[in-house]
């Protein structure tokens, strides 16, 4: 999107390091890559500042410890292992494995719990984790804030990769994480017809006996 001749990314302008196919494909295309910058961090509740990160990493884990106990530790070790079930569907598709249904995928991914996400909330998912409502409102909501502009109602599976965000070693390509989606257009030698959708219409097909 535009804003006042500076074009910004209005969404996915960062890439998590576990993603390994637009690793690949950056790779490819010969793109650059650029380290995703963050400053330090202060939650606001509407009245004070209930949190502010330090510059000293020593600092901020006492903080941490002090005002929600040992919950931001779970809570990274909740989202890892998140990440590891889902990392499984790289070794399905080496092995060019498929799924008929997004539910089977996820079942093959994550159990029954992965099933479990898709029909409840973030708050109800990590409530009954055991995570705290001051947590839950202080640390989690923000991020949804952030990343989606919606609130910790928003769908567990969704949620869980909102946080993922939260992580450590997130990038982007320079110039923009669209210049892979347009090299790859071009890469695949395509013809690209240029068009407005104007309407979707469902067709089913009559059965002759």
């Amino acid at each position: 999107m535009m804003v006042q001749g500076q074009e910004y990314e209005a969404g996915g302008s960062v890439i998590h390091p576990l993603n390994l196919h637009m690793k690949r494909f950056v790779k490819d295309l010969g793109l650059s890559t650029v380290q995703a910058s963050g400053g330090l961090l202060g939650i606001y509740n509407g009245e004070t500042l209930v949190f502010e990160e330090s510059n000293w990493f020593i600092i901020n884990v006492i903080k941490l410890v002090w005002r929600y106990g040992f919950q931001s530790l779970r809570m990274h070790m909740w989202v890892e292992d998140v990440l590891d079930k889902f990392m499984r569907i790289y070794r399905y598709q080496s092995h060019d494995y498929a799924f008929s249904s997004v539910e089977k995928l996820l079942h093959a991914l994550g159990g029954d719990d992965f099933l479990g996400m898709l029909n409840r909330t973030l708050l109800e998912t990590l409530q009954k984790a055991g995570f705290s409502e001051k947590f839950l409102n202080e640390m989690i909501a923000p991020v949804m804030r952030v990343n989606y502009g919606q609130s910790t109602d928003i769908n567990a599976f969704v949620g869980a990769v909102s946080l993922s965000c939260s992580d450590s070693g997130l990038w982007a390509v320079e110039g923009g994480n669209k210049l892979v989606c347009s090299g790859l257009l071009q890469a695949s030698k395509s013809n690209l017809i240029s068009g407005s959708v104007m309407y979707i219409e469902e067709k089913t097909k009559t059965k002759h006996t």
